[in-house]
């Protein structure tokens, strides 16, 4: 159990969200090819070895109505004024 808690307390908060829309909406890591790119892609991200890229974060946060700041916290300082207001009535 304390392996299962640690391994948890350790998963990146971008790679939990993702799970955890996978999960709610039973997709696999084929159905992100729009948003993210191709299966392999997502599973580099998945396991930690890639970052979302700006646009990536923008295009999940548009299909699935999440602020943008969910799936990279430091990115909604970057990102246009625009996509600040409609982060904020999701």
């Amino acid at each position: 159990m304390a392996e299962f808690n640690e391994r948890i307390a350790n998963t990146p908060a971008v790679v939990a969200m993702l799970r955890v829309i996978m999960d709610q909406h039973d997709l696999n890591q084929s159905d992100f090819e729009n948003e993210i790119g191709k299966k392999s892609l997502v599973s580099r991200i998945l396991n930690g070895e890639r970052s979302l890229t700006v646009e990536a974060i923008k295009r999940l946060s548009q299909r699935f109505g999440l602020p943008v700041h969910l799936f990279s916290p430091v990115l909604i300082f970057a990102l246009p004024p625009i996509v600040h207001i409609a982060s904020e009535h999701i």
